[in-house]
């Protein structure tokens, strides 16, 4: 088939551009068919520059004045041009005899890097922030997110960040709250692989400045007081969140051991809470191990069988070996059925207080219905080994969602989820397509991470990052997995490895929103986040 000499195309301004850049609306022209994302750019800039609307600074050549960069999204499709206009319709089986609408928008600048938040001395593992009891989306519009570190020492580190009172600010420095305690009345014996914050608004948290769960390799479960807020704090000022709970150090308040109620125990890989389903309920606490066992673990502690002092004798463990007399009340836990056999759950996730995604290293997401205890469906995911898992916002804002004076609209069934793979890939997973074909993109083989990526996150409605043991840290756009957009190296340290990725802050547009990452090189690293479609100046340069 011969090439065509002109492909037709209607241009078409997205949502939220200035008015200045709209000029271009609904303009109609043939373009040459191998004309991509840089000649569409500098087509569309000559165009906006020669309108009457952008030619305000008469000081400049209207060739020169307020050149921009832009992506290009097929509107038919919903992906981004990523290739010629030729390659993507022959790619796609699309014609090139009809007219190709394509809509411009501004892209999202990359993360600006802030800083380290805190060095914690050793490898950090996992990442949860505790957005401020106001509804939002991304995290609270006063005193900035709580972050909340598992590190491999098997301490929790706990403290502030995001302050969304000066939006150009250095987030603080993260406090250690309380000093880190050993043994089995604190700490975890082993690395923590895990960190999730209970609900705001929930039964643990009403009166405290926030409750927490760790999961770690020394085969337990354990939950956390973050301690009563400052009085400021708790009249809702917006001072540091470090600075107002610095006063009252974390508390273990319950003990999960699966060989409590089975008759072996398996170290725990990753953990996760969410709202129940109503309201002043205590949450739901979901673990996974190393086995495949996926652990729903109660958060009412029995003080009754846990009362015993730190100082009582030995007692035998269920696996023949002495330990001592919990300090602290045990936490009770059921199995649910269907998982993965001896292979270890690497993410679980809510959708919903009864809907829980688990991502394993068999290369599958199973969905789980936690009142039945019963696998609703198991999803391929490409057949390598996940190793982390994130839902879409809309679904992980309903499960996050913070306590207000509206009520929250019920969530949404599970149905697009971003997976991490060892073969350093990314893939989008969408569970209302046809059984067998849930992914949706994926990076192609050596676009995504140089080792394993083991972290992801989701920045907005189609943004997400990623992190490896390459020690970078990727940003895409979900609308084209053929490459990310930007690459941050070393963001581990050189040589590092990121472990860790969460994203919070900017509620409601204000304040700023930040990611935070964390790895082998013992620090929680901060980074502000541009909002897609912001103008960072009149002049940008063009793509090169």
């Amino acid at each position: 088939m011969a090439d065509p000499d002109s492909i037709p195309i209607r241009l078409r301004a997205a949502p939220g551009l200035p008015v200045r850049l709209c000029a271009a609306d609904g303009v109609e022209l043939t373009v040459p068919p191998g004309l991509g994302r840089k000649g569409l750019t500098e087509l569309l800039n000559t165009l906006l520059a020669s309108s009457d609307d952008t030619a305000a600074d008469n000081t400049l050549p209207p060739a020169k004045a307020r050149r921009h960069n832009f992506d290009f999204t097929v509107v038919t499709t919903g992906e981004l041009l990523r290739t010629t206009l030729l390659k993507f319709l022959r790619r796609r089986q699309l014609g090139t005899e009809k007219t190709v609408e394509l809509r411009y928008g501004l892209p999202s600048p990359p993360p600006v890097p802030e800083g380290v938040l805190a060095p914690a001395g050793e490898w950090v593992s996992s990442l949860a922030l505790r957005p401020p009891p106001r509804r939002g989306v991304w995290g609270g519009s006063g005193g900035g997110d709580t972050v909340l570190a598992g590190v491999y020492s098997g301490a929790p580190l706990l403290g502030g960040g995001n302050p969304a009172a000066d939006a150009d600010a250095t987030p603080p420095p993260l406090a250690v709250v309380g000093a880190p305690v050993s043994g089995i009345t604190g700490a975890h014996e082993a690395p923590i692989t895990g960190v999730a914050w209970l609900p705001a608004g929930s039964a643990h948290d009403a009166s405290t400045g926030g409750a927490f769960v760790t999961a770690g390799a020394d085969e337990t479960v354990r939950l956390w007081s973050a301690g009563a807020p400052s009085t400021a704090a708790a009249a809702g000022g917006d001072g540091d969140v470090a600075a107002a709970m610095t006063g009252a150090p974390p508390k273990l308040r319950g003990v999960f051991r699966s060989d409590d109620v089975a008759t072996a125990a398996t170290p725990f890989t990753c953990v996760a809470a969410a709202a129940a389903g109503e309201q002043g309920e205590l949450p739901v606490v979901v673990a996974g191990a190393t086995n495949g066992d996926v652990w729903v673990v109660a958060t009412d502690a029995d003080e009754e069988d846990g009362g015993n002092t730190a100082g009582a004798p030995a007692v035998g463990g269920r696996r023949g070996r002495k330990r001592r007399a919990a300090a602290v009340p045990s936490l009770g836990g059921r199995r649910l059925d269907g998982g993965p056999r001896h292979m270890p759950i690497s993410a679980v996730v809510f959708g919903a207080a009864d809907e829980l995604a688990a991502a394993a290293w068999d290369g599958t997401v199973r969905l789980w219905a936690v009142d039945t205890g019963l696998v609703r469906v198991t999803l391929p995911a490409g057949g390598k080994a996940l190793t982390a898992l994130a839902l879409s916002p809309s679904q992980a804002t309903a499960v996050g969602a913070t306590a207000s004076q509206e009520p929250s609209p019920p969530p949404s069934p599970i149905t697009v989820m971003a997976v991490t793979a060892v073969d350093g890939g990314v893939r989008l997973l969408d569970t209302r397509v046809a059984s067998g074909s849930v992914v949706v993109g994926a990076s192609p083989p050596r676009r995504g991470h140089a080792g394993i990526a083991s972290a992801v996150a989701w920045t907005g409605p189609v943004g997400l990052v990623t992190g490896g043991h390459d020690g970078g840290v990727g940003v895409w756009d979900t609308r084209s997995l053929t490459a990310p957009l930007t690459r941050l190296a070393d963001a581990a340290g050189a040589g590092g490895k990121v472990l860790a990725l969460a994203v919070g802050g900017g509620e409601e547009g204000r304040g700023e929103r930040r990611l935070y990452s964390g790895g082998s090189d013992g620090q929680v690293w901060s980074y502000r986040l541009g909002r897609a479609g912001e103008v960072e100046g009149e002049d940008q340069p063009m793509i090169m």
